[in-house]
């Protein structure tokens, strides 16, 4: 329509008008290249987003904004207590142990053995402090004390703070033999346990009741022998044979505790003192009177053994049963009055 313009187009572009539509219906037939679809993943919605409040937050019915929030704060505060509760607990148990160390190196028997109680409780608390409970159970002068402190290690093992028992403690083995000591076998006859006794020069066996005696438990067999101030008597435990100079040194004052410590059996021997001479004189006495009288042991264990309330239980006390026979006699004694007629 405008040959004029297409002219002066073309001549100014090189193209006339004619080839620059025969170019463009060319390029219209092509196909045109579609758009490629983006990918898109799923990431989930951000931390921010899934906070009470915020625009991916989905609350269950019923429950508020505020209901969360707060039940947020409250765990945060159970948390921050948890917390608070368990340095306030490892702060009092490391305070405790260093008191009981401090306890333990007291003057008085008695706070140095509640030392050692607290320190069985400690547990792993108290591993910093294990030699000194060990130097206490080995060198202390109170048998008390040492105990408690036997008492503690004990308790320190099983709960895996002191290490495994010692496995080179030896049993204990016979007395070495001494010229100037004699000593006298139990009789053959005896089947039951025996501890051997060493009173002033002589050994002398007595056969016990149990494997399991305590002093205390002794001391009562001899006075109901009728051994007046049996209960004076002192047990100490003699070194065994083939033992260390510093476990002689110990055993030199070591006494046995009368109400807590076990006897042993023979062949270790026991020690007894006594301020009293006498009342060694008539335990020696007394024992070497007994060696070859199992049958006299065997009665007086049994005498021992029986309740001395059955007889009570079938019979009745003294006193009840005198008075019932007082009573029956009384009413034997009254006259009986025979029932009259009445008209």
């Amino acid at each position: 329509q405008y040959p004029a313009l297409g002219a002066t187009l073309g001549a100014a572009g090189g193209l006339d008008f004619a080839q620059r539509q025969e170019v463009w219906s060319d390029e219209a037939a092509q196909p045109r290249p579609q758009p490629q679809p983006e990918i898109q993943v799923d990431m989930g919605p951000a931390w921010w987003e899934s906070m009470p409040g915020g625009p991916a937050w989905d609350p269950d019915e019923g429950q508020s904004y505020e209901s969360v929030l707060l039940e947020e704060q409250m765990r945060e505060r159970v948390i921050r207590k948890e917390a608070r509760v368990e340095l306030n607990e490892d702060t009092m148990m490391l305070e405790a142990a260093q008191n009981a160390a401090e306890e333990i190196q007291d003057i008085s028997n008695v706070i140095r053995k509640d030392a050692c109680k607290v320190f069985g409780g400690l547990g792993k608390y108290a591993k910093p402090y294990l030699q000194l409970i060990q130097g206490t159970a080995e060198k202390d002068p109170s048998p008390d004390v040492r105990l408690a402190a036997k008492s503690a290690l004990k308790e320190l093992r099983e709960d895996g703070v002191g290490g495994k028992a010692p496995s080179g403690s030896k049993p204990p083995s016979a007395a070495k033999p001494d010229p100037k000591v004699s000593v006298h076998a139990p009789s053959p006859s005896w089947t039951g346990p025996v501890a051997n006794f060493r009173i002033f020069d002589e050994v002398v066996p007595m056969l016990l009741e149990g494997e399991s005696m305590t002093p205390n438990e002794v001391v009562k067999v001899w006075e109901s022998w009728g051994i007046r101030g049996a209960g004076r008597a002192r047990f100490q435990l003699m070194p065994s044979e083939g033992c260390e100079q510093a476990e002689r040194e110990a055993a030199a004052t070591c006494w046995m505790n009368p109400r807590e410590d076990v006897l042993p059996l023979a062949p270790a021997v026991v020690r007894l003192e006594a301020k009293v001479g006498s009342v060694l004189s008539s335990l020696a006495v007394a024992l070497k009177g007994r060696i070859g009288q199992e049958d006299a042991y065997r009665e007086e264990r049994l005498n021992r053994r029986r309740d001395p309330r059955s007889k009570l239980w079938i019979e009745g006390p003294p006193m009840l049963k005198r008075s019932s026979a007082a009573s029956a006699k009384k009413k034997d004694e009254e006259p009986k009055t025979e029932p009259k007629d009445i008209d």
